[in-house]
Protein backbone atom coordinates (compact mmCIF):
# COMPACT_ATOMS: atom_id res chain seq x y z
CA UNK A 1 0.00 0.00 0.00
CA UNK A 2 1.51 3.42 -0.27
CA UNK A 3 2.17 5.63 2.17
CA UNK A 4 1.16 8.98 3.14
CA UNK A 5 2.04 11.82 0.67
CA UNK A 6 3.25 8.97 -2.20
CA UNK A 7 0.61 9.67 -4.39
CA UNK A 8 1.28 12.05 -7.89
CA UNK A 9 -0.57 15.14 -6.55
CA UNK A 10 1.19 15.36 -3.30
CA UNK A 11 4.92 14.16 -4.86
CA UNK A 12 4.28 16.89 -7.19
CA UNK A 13 3.24 19.74 -4.32
CA UNK A 14 6.60 18.47 -2.74
CA UNK A 15 8.68 19.17 -6.41
CA UNK A 16 7.23 22.61 -6.32
CA UNK A 17 8.65 23.31 -2.89
CA UNK A 18 11.94 22.62 -4.16
CA UNK A 19 11.88 25.06 -6.41
CA UNK A 20 13.73 27.39 -4.60
CA UNK A 21 16.48 25.18 -3.75
CA UNK A 22 16.60 24.64 -7.16
CA UNK A 23 16.63 28.57 -8.27
CA UNK A 24 19.07 29.12 -5.54
CA UNK A 25 21.57 26.65 -7.03
CA UNK A 26 21.13 28.00 -10.74
CA UNK A 27 21.74 31.37 -9.40
CA UNK A 28 24.93 30.51 -7.15
CA UNK A 29 25.93 28.84 -10.04
CA UNK A 30 25.77 31.82 -12.46
CA UNK A 31 27.36 33.97 -10.11
CA UNK A 32 30.42 31.46 -9.82
CA UNK A 33 30.47 31.47 -13.69
CA UNK A 34 30.82 35.13 -13.75
CA UNK A 35 33.65 35.25 -11.28
CA UNK A 36 35.18 32.58 -13.32
CA UNK A 37 35.04 34.35 -16.72
CA UNK A 38 36.42 37.71 -14.85
CA UNK A 39 38.93 35.15 -13.38
CA UNK A 40 39.90 34.39 -17.37
CA UNK A 41 39.71 37.91 -18.30
CA UNK A 42 42.52 39.09 -15.86
CA UNK A 43 41.21 39.51 -12.48
CA UNK A 44 42.98 37.57 -10.73
CA UNK A 45 41.70 37.64 -6.98
CA UNK A 46 41.37 34.58 -4.88
CA UNK A 47 37.60 34.04 -4.89
CA UNK A 48 37.75 34.50 -8.75
CA UNK A 49 40.26 31.85 -8.87
CA UNK A 50 38.40 29.40 -6.25
CA UNK A 51 35.32 29.71 -8.84
CA UNK A 52 37.37 29.29 -11.75
CA UNK A 53 38.38 26.05 -10.06
CA UNK A 54 34.84 24.85 -8.92
CA UNK A 55 33.80 25.62 -12.79
CA UNK A 56 36.83 23.35 -13.99
CA UNK A 57 35.65 20.76 -11.80
CA UNK A 58 32.34 20.50 -12.82
CA UNK A 59 32.94 21.02 -16.38
CA UNK A 60 36.73 20.98 -17.43
CA UNK A 61 36.71 24.39 -19.28
CA UNK A 62 40.66 24.50 -18.95
CA UNK A 63 40.58 21.82 -21.38
CA UNK A 64 38.74 24.15 -23.66
CA UNK A 65 40.06 25.91 -26.28
CA UNK A 66 38.37 29.05 -25.37
CA UNK A 67 37.63 28.79 -21.84
CA UNK A 68 35.58 31.88 -21.48
CA UNK A 69 33.28 31.05 -24.94
CA UNK A 70 33.03 27.52 -22.63
CA UNK A 71 31.51 29.42 -20.07
CA UNK A 72 29.62 31.52 -21.38
CA UNK A 73 28.06 29.08 -23.39
CA UNK A 74 27.26 27.18 -19.64
CA UNK A 75 26.07 30.62 -18.51
CA UNK A 76 23.04 30.61 -21.66
CA UNK A 77 22.05 27.45 -20.13
CA UNK A 78 21.50 28.50 -16.64
CA UNK A 79 19.71 32.05 -17.60
CA UNK A 80 16.75 29.58 -19.29
CA UNK A 81 16.11 27.72 -15.74
CA UNK A 82 14.49 30.56 -14.24
CA UNK A 83 12.44 31.11 -17.08
CA UNK A 84 11.70 27.42 -16.85
CA UNK A 85 10.98 27.63 -12.76
CA UNK A 86 8.48 31.06 -13.24
CA UNK A 87 6.32 28.71 -15.26
CA UNK A 88 7.00 25.35 -13.59
CA UNK A 89 2.76 25.08 -12.99
CA UNK A 90 2.39 25.03 -16.16
CA UNK A 91 5.64 23.12 -17.51
CA UNK A 92 5.71 20.17 -14.20
CA UNK A 93 3.39 17.70 -14.88
CA UNK A 94 3.72 14.21 -13.14
CA UNK A 95 4.34 11.60 -15.90
CA UNK A 96 1.21 9.56 -15.52
CA UNK A 97 -1.01 12.25 -17.17
CA UNK A 98 1.73 12.80 -19.69
CA UNK A 99 0.16 14.10 -23.17
CA UNK A 100 -0.44 10.32 -23.89
CA UNK A 101 3.22 9.68 -23.60
CA UNK A 102 3.64 5.90 -23.11
CA UNK A 103 5.08 6.14 -19.32
CA UNK A 104 3.49 2.74 -17.84
CA UNK A 105 6.78 0.80 -16.19
CA UNK A 106 9.34 3.67 -16.72
CA UNK A 107 12.35 3.03 -14.29
CA UNK A 108 13.49 6.78 -14.85
CA UNK A 109 12.92 9.41 -12.20
CA UNK A 110 11.78 12.39 -14.70
CA UNK A 111 12.18 12.82 -18.31
CA UNK A 112 11.60 15.91 -20.98
CA UNK A 113 12.50 16.51 -24.69
CA UNK A 114 15.58 17.89 -25.62
CA UNK A 115 15.04 21.24 -26.74
CA UNK A 116 11.58 21.44 -25.58
CA UNK A 117 11.69 25.12 -23.45
CA UNK A 118 12.38 26.46 -27.28
CA UNK A 119 9.15 24.75 -28.82
CA UNK A 120 5.93 26.41 -29.42
CA UNK A 121 2.49 24.47 -28.34
CA UNK A 122 1.82 23.95 -31.31
CA UNK A 123 4.71 22.30 -32.88
CA UNK A 124 3.89 19.25 -34.92
CA UNK A 125 5.24 15.46 -34.44
CA UNK A 126 3.25 13.04 -36.64
CA UNK A 127 1.02 15.21 -38.02
CA UNK A 128 -0.56 16.09 -34.30
CA UNK A 129 -0.15 19.12 -31.81
CA UNK A 130 3.07 18.79 -29.91
CA UNK A 131 1.95 20.03 -26.90
CA UNK A 132 3.64 17.06 -25.01
CA UNK A 133 7.57 18.45 -25.47
CA UNK A 134 6.72 22.08 -23.73
CA UNK A 135 7.10 19.63 -20.17
CA UNK A 136 9.02 18.45 -17.93
CA UNK A 137 7.17 14.93 -16.77
CA UNK A 138 8.41 13.52 -13.29
CA UNK A 139 7.65 10.16 -12.56
CA UNK A 140 6.57 10.44 -9.00
CA UNK A 141 6.35 6.81 -7.47
CA UNK A 142 10.43 6.57 -7.89
CA UNK A 143 10.95 10.10 -6.08
CA UNK A 144 8.29 9.38 -3.08
CA UNK A 145 11.74 8.71 -0.84
CA UNK A 146 13.63 12.15 -2.47
CA UNK A 147 14.51 14.80 -0.17
CA UNK A 148 13.84 18.58 -1.31
CA UNK A 149 17.90 19.05 -1.99
CA UNK A 150 17.25 15.85 -4.09
CA UNK A 151 14.27 16.99 -5.73
CA UNK A 152 16.13 20.16 -6.42
CA UNK A 153 18.60 18.58 -7.95
CA UNK A 154 16.33 16.71 -10.65
CA UNK A 155 14.73 20.04 -11.79
CA UNK A 156 17.93 21.45 -12.61
CA UNK A 157 19.47 18.09 -14.42
CA UNK A 158 15.89 18.22 -16.28
CA UNK A 159 15.91 21.73 -16.90
CA UNK A 160 19.05 21.32 -18.68
CA UNK A 161 18.17 19.22 -21.18
CA UNK A 162 14.99 20.64 -21.40
CA UNK A 163 16.60 24.35 -22.18
CA UNK A 164 19.62 23.25 -24.25
CA UNK A 165 19.73 22.11 -27.82
CA UNK A 166 17.07 20.20 -29.34
CA UNK A 167 19.53 18.12 -31.31
CA UNK A 168 23.35 18.04 -32.56
CA UNK A 169 26.65 18.23 -30.89
CA UNK A 170 25.33 20.73 -28.42
CA UNK A 171 22.06 19.30 -27.15
CA UNK A 172 22.56 18.31 -23.41
CA UNK A 173 22.19 14.42 -23.03
CA UNK A 174 24.21 11.44 -20.47
CA UNK A 175 27.90 11.55 -22.39
CA UNK A 176 29.41 11.76 -19.15
CA UNK A 177 27.35 9.85 -17.51
CA UNK A 178 25.68 10.38 -13.75
CA UNK A 179 26.53 10.78 -10.14
CA UNK A 180 29.79 10.89 -9.59
CA UNK A 181 30.82 9.33 -12.56
CA UNK A 182 29.74 12.85 -14.78
CA UNK A 183 33.04 14.50 -13.09
CA UNK A 184 35.11 12.10 -14.81
CA UNK A 185 34.24 12.96 -18.21
CA UNK A 186 35.98 14.88 -21.34
CA UNK A 187 35.07 18.40 -21.06
CA UNK A 188 32.68 17.77 -24.23
CA UNK A 189 31.41 15.19 -22.94
CA UNK A 190 30.53 17.23 -19.64
CA UNK A 191 29.16 21.01 -21.58
CA UNK A 192 26.50 17.88 -23.09
CA UNK A 193 25.62 16.22 -19.87
CA UNK A 194 22.81 17.26 -17.69
CA UNK A 195 24.41 15.74 -14.45
CA UNK A 196 27.02 18.64 -14.61
CA UNK A 197 24.86 21.37 -14.51
CA UNK A 198 22.94 19.76 -11.54
CA UNK A 199 26.82 19.07 -10.24
CA UNK A 200 27.54 23.10 -10.68
CA UNK A 201 24.10 24.04 -9.28
CA UNK A 202 24.45 22.09 -6.14
CA UNK A 203 28.16 22.85 -5.12
CA UNK A 204 27.74 26.47 -5.96
CA UNK A 205 25.52 27.00 -3.34
CA UNK A 206 27.76 25.76 -0.60
CA UNK A 207 30.76 27.15 1.25
CA UNK A 208 33.62 27.55 -0.84
CA UNK A 209 35.63 25.10 1.26
CA UNK A 210 33.88 22.26 0.18
CA UNK A 211 33.71 23.22 -3.72
CA UNK A 212 36.46 20.97 -4.64
CA UNK A 213 35.99 18.05 -2.01
CA UNK A 214 31.93 17.58 -1.23
CA UNK A 215 30.87 14.51 -3.52
CA UNK A 216 26.73 15.08 -2.96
Amino acid sequence: MAGPGSNPAEVMKRVMASLTIALGGVLAAKRRLAEAIAFNNGHRNKKFEQANDLVNRCFKVRDASDPVAAMQRLDKIYNFMPQVIHQAKMLFRPATVADGVAVTGLSCNAFTFNGGFHKSNTDMRGGTPNFALRGIYFCTPNIVSFSPVDMADLVVHEMSHFVGDAAGSNSIGHAAGGGLTALTGTHAQMMVTASNYAWLAWLARLDRSQWMTNTG
